[in-house]
């Protein structure tokens, strides 16, 4: 997710949501430059974003939210990248993590 705004402003309620969520919540991570707040699982893919990175050539992301270019609001989630994360917060539940392992991806988008 990218935010634009008062980074001190974004950073506020991310931490209000990382307090509610509880727990070392890695996907909420966070980098900002200038006006623009990046949240992601990963340092490296918050850096790309930053630094103008987009979605759009991501197969995964297109597979999962087509002509999302015409879109008014977007919602894409990639599992695979959140595993590490969902595996803790599962703990040792089998039943979800087998469910989860075959989905890669799921999106939403409203015109």
């Amino acid at each position: 997710v990218t935010v634009k705004g008062d980074p001190a402003a974004i950073e506020r309620v991310l931490d209000k949501i990382r307090a509610k969520a509880g727990g070392d919540l890695g996907f909420l991570g966070s980098d900002s430059s200038d006006d623009l707040v990046a949240v992601g699982p990963t340092a490296a893919y918050r850096q790309h974003l930053l630094a103008g990175g987009d979605l759009g050539s991501d197969d995964t992301f297109r597979g999962v939210v087509p002509n999302a270019g015409n879109a008014g609001a977007v919602i894409y989630v990639n599992v695979d990248a959140l595993e590490p994360a969902i595996t803790k917060v599962a703990a040792g539940d089998k039943e979800t993590l087998d469910n989860l392992t075959p989905l890669r991806a799921a999106g939403i988008s409203s015109w």
